[in-house]
């Protein structure tokens, strides 16, 4: 999340100040907004319930079947809550799914069944989040467009002063604090250590979405990822370096890989609080290992290539749309 500051917007229609209040207000949308929410929503002093209530029309909208229709081969395969057994899933597919909520750990965050507020609601039905946020290490991206906004004049509200030199602290940069009061930054972004790097994880439902099967997606916060491959890739070898003679090694991203070595992926922008920092494997951190930075969860999954093909074409299934789209059996 860039650290994009927009300012102050002037008061209009009776004072507001606040970017939520002032947006909608002043939305083409804003009659439906007092049909549902009352024709005085609006009204002077009222700006933190507007936030509110904006809040309640967004969560509406997302667990509508428009945004989450389940129509997924997932959900019309066994694995649907309840099961379909329309669209068996291929050997690969099934393989990639018994990888994602075992040997390949996707679980651990993209996985909402521990959730019971959520089963809750979805009777059941699996979002793949938990909602919770880390640190995967994920690599600077040098074809960020934001390095180069550095000017003022053109873009006086979203302009980049620190150019090449800006670092993405995601949670650690956002300015205001949780519901609970919780501050993830004091003054600069990355100033409290321990949100420093924190991304949410998100749902990994229509991960492949995509208009035409030629479409490039970038994927992770910064788009430093072009495919599902290179993603499942990083996940899999992020402590990895490699020798001359194609010989692999683990290495702490703390200390670097050994002479000789070259890491297969450059370093994580924020280094703090990267999860599995220390590379261990996932056998290896069941031995006692418990802490964020020796979790095993990511970085050294020892999955074979084709345990990597398999993983993304389970991910292949979880795209809405399908349903209907190919014959029952």
């Amino acid at each position: 999340m860039a650290n994009n500051p927009v300012g102050p917007l002037p008061p209009v229609h009776g004072g507001y100040s606040t970017d939520v209040a002032h947006a909608l207000n002043q939305a083409s949308y804003a009659p439906l907004f007092q049909q549902v929410f009352g024709a005085n929503v609006f009204q002077t002093g009222n700006e933190a319930n507007v936030d509110a209530l904006a809040g309640q029309a967004i969560a509406a909208y997302e667990a509508s079947e428009e945004v989450n229709p389940f129509t997924s081969k997932y959900d019309a395969s066994a694995n649907a809550r309840p099961p379909a057994n329309l669209y068996p899933f291929t050997a690969s597919e099934e393989n990639g799914r018994q990888l994602f909520f075992g040997k390949a750990q996707c679980f651990a965050c993209h996985s909402s069944a521990p959730l019971d507020s959520v089963s809750s609601v979805t009777a059941g039905r699996e979002v793949f989040t938990m909602y919770c946020y880390a640190n995967i290490g994920t690599p600077r991206n040098p074809n960020n467009p934001f390095y180069q906004e550095t000017d003022p004049t053109n873009n006086p509200n979203g302009y980049n002063p620190q150019g090449t030199a800006f670092i993405d602290y995601g949670l650690g940069s956002n300015p205001n604090p949780s519901p609970g009061g919780v501050h993830f930054m004091t003054n600069t972004p990355g100033d409290i250590a321990d949100f420093r790097g924190l991304f949410k994880a998100p749902s990994l439902r229509n991960v492949d979405k995509r208009p035409s099967a030629d479409f490039v997606k970038s994927y992770m916060h910064n788009g430093v990822f072009k495919s599902l491959e290179e993603v499942v890739h990083f996940y899999n070898k992020r402590n990895i370096a490699v020798n001359t003679a194609g010989e692999e090694v683990a290495f702490d991203l703390r200390v670097g890989p050994p002479a000789g070595y070259t890491p297969l992926f450059p370093a994580p922008e924020v280094l703090d609080n990267v999860q599995n920092v220390a590379g261990l494997t996932p056998s290896e951190s069941r031995q006692g290992e418990a802490d964020v930075a020796t979790n095993g969860q990511i970085g050294h999954l020892e999955l074979t290539p084709d345990e990597e093909t398999d993983l993304v074409h389970f991910l292949e299934t979880l795209t809405d749309g399908f349903i209907g789209s190919g014959p029952e059996q």
